[in-house]
């Protein structure tokens, strides 16, 4: 049964396949195309239209937060492409720090620009945070791999700082 069911889902993809390319100069669908984009954006175009957009939807969640009366936190997580923000374990230079890393453009380029929009944030009162610093004193090893997720300890670094920083902001109110 499972050879005939693959058999006939393997007919169909290559069915649907050929159609697609029956139909290049015909306009898909949105639920198959997805948005438009101008893939001749630069890296810096393409990052500051992601910050804003990063922006925006915090500011959207905060009006829900207000409207509807539950408290909205907003935490900067830390990446090992930000300059100098972690002493590198020998561990985190074979495995997690990669320079030719495709996202190492994005994150050198965007993290300033998320470091800014942090501060006005903050200054329209949200509770914004950056731990993009988090790391800065911690020689041993939080990087887990070359894109930007974390190993035990840095999860609980993490969870530590944001569990801080919620903790403290309830006791102010």
């Amino acid at each position: 049964m499972w050879s005939f069911l693959d058999h006939y889902c393997d007919k169909q993809a290559v069915a649907a396949e050929s159609n697609m390319r029956d139909t290049s100069n015909q306009e898909l669908p949105y639920f198959i195309s997805g948005p438009k984009s101008d893939h001749r954006l630069s890296t810096e175009e393409t990052v500051a239209i992601g910050v804003q957009l990063w922006e925006q939807g915090s500011h959207q969640l905060q009006a829900l937060a207000k409207l509807y009366h539950f408290s909205y936190f907003h935490f900067l997580q830390p990446d090992q492409y930000v300059t100098d923000s972690k002493p590198f374990s020998e561990e985190e230079l074979a495995n997690a720090y990669q320079p030719k890393n495709p996202r190492y453009a994005y994150i050198t380029d965007a993290y300033p620009l998320l470091e800014a929009g942090v501060v006005r944030l903050h200054a329209s009162g949200e509770d914004v945070v950056s731990l993009t610093s988090l790391f800065k004193k911690e020689p041993r090893t939080v990087y887990r791999d070359e894109c930007c997720h974390f190993n035990d300890l840095g999860n609980q670094l993490m969870v530590d700082a944001i569990g801080k920083h919620i903790a403290d902001s309830y006791k102010k109110h």
